[in-house]
């Protein structure tokens, strides 16, 4: 394959990644969730538990901080932040914003191949502050 070929294909697959569209969420039933509380897997802060064709998603609440953990289930990298769009703006909806946090090394976890999102209702605080740099 030639580089005009790779540039092509790479194209393709960028728009088809924009275009994905997968099905729509269920809710996982309140037995299974109770079920897991039951044998200590559960947190009290449960939002919920979500699933569709390609993604599971973990939702728990914190106050005003929604934390979205989502996951593939074929365990492949999730590489498109298109799809966490969608899957944030169907779950908690259009209004929220989220952050994506990269932690430092020595604090990382990365056992399930799961990407968090902290999400909040309503505008952006102005005064976060992430070190020296305020949004």
């Amino acid at each position: 394959m030639n580089r005009h070929q790779r540039r092509a294909s790479k194209s393709f697959y960028s728009k088809e990644l924009r275009k994905a569209t997968f099905d729509e969420f269920e809710k996982v039933t309140v037995g299974f969730i109770e079920q897991r509380r039951k044998r200590g897997k559960t947190s009290e802060n449960v939002f919920g538990f979500f699933k569709n064709s390609i993604y599971s998603v973990q939702i728990f609440k914190y106050g005003e901080t929604h934390l979205m953990g989502i996951r593939r289930h074929d365990e492949k990298i999730m590489n498109s932040w298109s799809h966490a769009q969608k899957i944030k703006d169907e779950l908690l909806g259009e209004d929220f914003f989220g952050i994506q946090v990269f932690p430092k090394t020595k604090d990382l976890i990365d056992q399930a191949n799961m990407y968090w999102l902290f999400c909040c209702d309503g505008e952006l605080d102005p005064e976060l502050n992430l070190g020296n740099y305020k949004l």
